[in-house]
């Protein structure tokens, strides 16, 4: 299918969902008592707020990126060049090496280049996804001045023997996956093997009105992706310990499109990596409450840059290994304490480096949180870094959640926050350009937000959130223009981004099915306080809504997704124009079939809409996508 014509479908975003997986979405979206319920305190982080992605989400792009799971199912700001293409996410003003991405507490945040490529983790990677902004980043990973993205895997230890979820996918433009989890083992030992292959080819059709000046039809080209996942995961418990080893092995290929603006002959470039991912835990508990955990974390990275046209070919890669140690002390539900040290030595090496470089880091952690009354609790977070052998000030968090009225779902939070974040790598030793004079960019963090819950009914409840929050980075890196068309990275000065979020849930049980309908708003304002622009490719607007209908086993719903302008200047002299993109998808699933199975066909970008997120760089036009989709444990859905 190279295409499809405009629907003039009523704005629906039609969606698979199964009884059963509503029914979890009812769960995941009522579990408001997440605010008033009180397990582990230093777990809750309160005043602190954290927001985890639907499970249906999850669901409904089995086998494709975390990155389309984030930008369709939030109003998080994703810059991608396409399908395939690179994408990273910006929090909260900041920029994607502002951002953290974690796998089971790895960062993959790459030390060279300071981001991680989103498109690049596929989503049977992920059970949960959870986005920490601002503040709440702080006891998960280190430099996250915006934010961090927390992906886990999480062993099942109440399944049956055997179970597998395997999901084939084809669509518009050579777009194709097979994905499968499989899970097994019995109640002492616990295996799981994901897999994912992905590839697309993006030669969709767009109006180039940049490189000659005048409108005309071309086709996207040297724009394939090739992606292949393997991961193995295994636990063992006995009555006081979990011991767990995960393993994540990758290989992808993908062709780089230049802008629209280059003619395609000039260049054709690509770019081969391979990932290795590895981690062992270990989680002694002792007492009631009380744990010591601890990892050994390797991680390696190599990637190829070819451009056949010039000849030029770039090679670097990096070697990471990891120890943490965290021990918690909890006084049942009062109070908690964490203390951890974490050590880690990476070892890059480029061709645009003189040598291997080495950067070797230490850091010392303690957390805790205290049920202050019965209608408050407290947070602490502080942590001491040093970076290659130099200390760095000392990152600090304090929250605290209030519940004014009792027994009414009412919770207010409040936190602040200061964080820094080191130059990576490149910054310092790229030549030519790299800057080893740079100094590490401080964040400030505040953020004061409420949270409200009501039955209206006995079948229909309503979510409502609203935040304030600022951020302020200052000595804030940035690659400039210098002498001889040479870039180099300097810290800039001081960035501020005053902002506010907030969001609506709500859900309507009926005789045969359930109504689930919610939309978010997010406005961030970030100003470089120098010269009094905003930053490019931030956008001041974005919103999400979303209507989703299930009757039986038949699925309907409807979602947008805005963008508002987001200047690509940095005196705003010039901007992209703000889109919203529709998407719809309908299916049907068969639960109590003796194989059961969901069919789901989905038609994205249902407008036509003609779009940008990286200048020069267009999105793919209206699509096709079908899913077809296979559970062994005959229970439909995560």
């Amino acid at each position: 299918m190279k295409g499809v014509a405009v629907i003039p479908v009523a704005l629906i975003f039609l969606s698979l969902v199964c009884e059963a997986q509503l029914q979890t979405s009812l769960g995941d979206t009522l579990i408001i008592n997440e605010v008033v319920v009180r397990g582990k305190p230093f777990l809750r982080s309160a005043g602190f707020a954290r927001n985890r992605v639907d499970s249906l989400a999850l669901s409904d792009y089995f086998g494709w990126s975390v990155s389309d799971v984030l930008r369709s199912s939030s109003t998080l700001f994703m810059k991608t060049y396409g399908a395939g293409g690179i994408a990273t996410i910006s929090l909260r003003g900041g920029g994607a090496s502002h951002t953290v991405v974690t796998w089971n507490g790895i960062n993959l945040n790459s030390p060279v280049l300071g981001q991680s490529d989103l498109s690049l983790i596929p989503s049977v990677a992920a059970d949960e996804i959870t986005v920490h902004n601002g503040g709440s980043s702080l006891p998960t990973a280190q430099g996250g001045l915006g934010g961090v993205v927390e992906i886990e895997t999480l062993p099942d230890w109440n399944s049956g023997p055997f179970s597998t979820e395997t999901a084939v996918s084809a669509g518009s433009y050579g777009r194709f996956s097979v994905s499968s989890v499989s899970r097994y083992g019995g109640k002492s030992w616990r295996f799981a093997s994901r897999f994912n292959f992905g590839k697309a080819d993006n030669d969709f059709e767009y109006i180039n009105k940049w490189l000659t000046g005048e409108p005309s039809k071309e086709k996207r080209a040297n724009a394939t992706f090739r992606n292949r996942t393997y991961l193995q995961e295994a636990w063992n418990r006995s009555k006081n310990s979990v011991t767990g080893a995960r393993i994540w092995l990758q290989e992808t290929n993908r062709m780089i499109p230049v802008p629209v603006n280059v003619s395609p002959s000039s260049h054709r470039e690509q770019l081969e990596s391979r990932i290795v991912n590895g981690i062992l835990t270990h989680d002694l508990y002792f007492g009631s409450d009380n744990s010591f955990s601890s990892s050994a974390v390797i991680q390696s990275e190599q990637m190829i840059y070819t451009d056949e046209v010039t000849g030029l070919v770039s090679d670097y890669g990096y070697k990471r290994m990891i120890l943490n140690a965290l021990l918690l002390i909890s006084n049942g539900d009062r109070s908690a304490l964490r203390t951890g040290v974490s050590a880690g030595t990476a070892m890059a090496e480029s061709d645009n480096y003189t040598d291997i470089t080495i950067r070797n880091n230490i850091s010392f952690s303690v957390s805790g949180e205290h049920r202050a009354a019965s209608f408050a609790d407290l947070n602490f977070n502080s942590s001491l870094n040093f970076v290659d052998g130099g200390f760095i000030f000392p990152d600090i968090s304090a929250g605290a959640e209030i519940i004014p009225v009792p027994r009414k779902n009412l919770a207010i939070r409040a936190n602040v926050a200061v964080k820094s974040r080191v130059p990576t790598l490149n910054d310092l030793h790229w030549i030519p350009g790299g800057n080893p004079g740079l100094t590490p960019e401080r964040a400030r963090n505040a953020e004061l937000a409420a949270t409200f819950v009501s039955d209206i009914s006995s079948s229909v409840k309503f979510t409502i959130d609203g935040l304030l929050f600022m951020n302020n980075i200052r000595d804030m890196i940035a690659w400039m223009p210098g002498e001889g068309s040479l870039w180099s990275p300097v810290n800039i000065g001081h960035v501020k981004t005053p902002g506010a979020e907030t969001s609506l849930k709500l859900v309507k049980k009926t005789s045969g099915g359930n109504l689930h309908f919610r939309t978010t708003y997010s406005f961030s304002r970030s100003v470089d306080m120098k010269t009094g622009n905003i930053l490019v490719y931030t956008p001041l607007h974005s919103g999400l809504a979303e209507l989703r209908a299930q009757r039986k086993r038949v699925g309907a719903g409807t979602s947008f997704r805005y963008t508002g302008i987001r200047y690509v200047s940095a005196d705003n002299s010039s901007y992209m124009p703000a889109y919203m993109v529709t998407d719809v998808w309908a299916g049907i699933c068969a639960e109590d079939a003796g194989l059961p199975f969901e069919i789901s066909l989905k038609l994205e970008n249902a407008f036509n809409v003609t779009y940008q997120t990286m200048a020069y760089h267009p999105m793919p036009p209206a699509s096709l996508l079908l899913n077809v989709k296979i559970n062994t444990s005959g229970r439909a859905g995560r």
